[in-house]
């Protein structure tokens, strides 16, 4: 038996370059992994099953029909336990960090031996953001989010991720997208500065993300909870990804632990620490 974990993750920054001729974006991104996962278990089986998951094609099947093409492996079968705790198609990569965890899980229970480039490369293939979650590691991700720079990250302060317990489907919010939503300011620099230097307040000046306002126009609900956190907490809020989960970063736990006891019987709200490189 073989176990492994699933970091949800928050982009502190996300620019939006432009639409790819494959029909993806190019992106701009600082992802920043969170003490806040999914739990998975691998067993040997005689058929591939995964337990715990209600959506029948979901991303963890295609990762074991994926790694098992890859590696030429025909004999073997897997029952993966899914014990799932991150918000779903929330923006936090939860789907994507299950199916990166599904590759390494595999790796050690076939004994595959596969090099973290080999899959890395091979990650590329799921999905966007499984790269990202496989690394596991504070980056600048370039690219469809293939092309990663880890960053030294000296950050230490306590998330509070709000949920407002809809969905939101990424593939609309990029349709909707438009090039006017984004942002022009070089701000990774600076929020770069400030993970090095563990200055939450600097990063907190210049965290961004172009998709809100899609979101926004989509899922106008979305936007009115913002406002009214900002409204009541007088604090930095920022969605992640394409949504709808909303953060607050803050060095002072008892603080968001306050905010969340105030909104905690309208939405889904957890506090988690920030991980580091």
């Amino acid at each position: 038996m073989i176990k492994e974990i699933a970091n949800a993750k928050i982009n502190l920054s996300l620019n939006v370059i432009g639409k790819r001729t494959d029909g993806f974006h190019n992106l701009e991104s600082i992802m920043l992994p969170l003490d806040f996962y999914d739990e998975l278990v691998f067993e040997e089986s005689e058929e591939d099953v995964v337990l715990g998951c209600s959506i029948a094609d979901n991303i963890i099947i295609k990762a074991i029909k994926l790694f098992k093409e890859h590696f030429n492996i025909q004999d073997k079968y897997v029952k993966i336990t899914l014990d799932k705790k991150i918000f779903i198609a929330a923006g936090l990569a939860g789907g994507s960090a299950d199916a990166a965890a599904t590759l390494k899980g595999l790796n050690r229970l076939w004994h595959v031996n596969a090099s973290q480039k080999d899959l890395l490369k091979l990650s590329e293939h799921l999905g966007s953001d499984v790269p990202f979650t496989l690394l596991n590691k504070v980056s600048i991700a370039r690219g469809r989010g293939e092309l990663l720079t880890p960053i030294y990250s000296n950050l230490e302060c306590y998330c509070l991720l709000i949920n407002p317990r809809f969905k939101v489907s990424t593939p609309d919010v990029f349709k909707e997208f438009k090039i006017v939503d984004s942002s022009t300011n070089d701000n990774l620099k600076k929020i770069t500065e400030g993970l090095i230097n563990n200055d939450l307040e600097l990063i907190n000046n210049y965290i961004f993300n172009d998709l809100e306002a899609a979101t926004f126009r989509l899922y106008p609900d979305l936007k009115r909870i913002k406002q009214e956190i900002e409204t009541k907490t007088k604090l930095k809020i920022m969605m992640s990804g394409s949504g709808p989960t909303l953060f607050i970063l803050n060095k002072n736990s008892k603080l968001l632990e306050n905010i969340a006891n105030v909104f905690n019987k309208s939405y889904d709200v957890i506090i988690k620490k920030v991980k580091n490189n």
